[in-house]
Formats: structure tokens, sequence, C-alpha cells
């Protein structure tokens, strides 16, 4: 019931500052980490430190490619995730970073 009276939020029920305008902003603070927060921490861990400060003056958009890319060898990303295939195609793109 409460996901619906803040899907439906008016600036009236918003004005009295109770719990739909608290229900609103942790709407937005998830939306946020979902479509911002995500992409950026995969773009780091990834090892692309250049597109995620680029991402900064892209307002997001360059992590999403950062985000789907090859991860270098030596990231954290690959190390964990990847297998021997993947990893060897990391390595003939990157070399040894």
């Amino acid at each position: 019931m409460s996901a619906l009276k803040v899907a439906t939020a008016t600036p009236e029920l918003l004005a009295d500052g109770g719990t739909s305008s608290f229900g609103m902003r942790l709407l937005v603070l998830m939306v946020v980490v979902v479509f911002v927060g995500i992409p950026a921490a995969i773009t780091w861990l990834k090892g692309q430190r250049a597109a995620f400060i680029v991402g900064f003056f892209t307002v997001g958009f360059v992590w999403y490619v950062g985000a789907s890319r090859l991860a270098k060898p030596m990231s954290w990303w690959a190390r964990r995730f990847y297998g021997p295939r993947k990893l060897e195609r990391a390595l003939q793109r990157f070399g040894h970073c």
C-alpha cells in the first residue's frame, strides 16, 4: 500500500512533510543507486579508471560503456569472474597491465 502511495504522490501530499515525503526521497535514492551507482562501481572494479573519472563529466553515460567492456586482466572483476578463455582475451587486448 505504501508503494502505491509513493507512486501517486502529489504536491499536496508531499507538502505535509510526512512519510510520503520520506518515501519519495527513498525512491529517488534507490533509482540513483541502481542506475548510476552500480554501473560506476562495476566500471571501477573492472579497472577502467579513466572511464570512471570521465563518467563524472558525462553524467554517468561512460559508466555504462565501461561496465559493458572487457575488464583489465589484473582487475578484481577479471580475477573474480573470468574463466581461462575470457582472461586470455583480456590479456590479448590489454597485455599485462
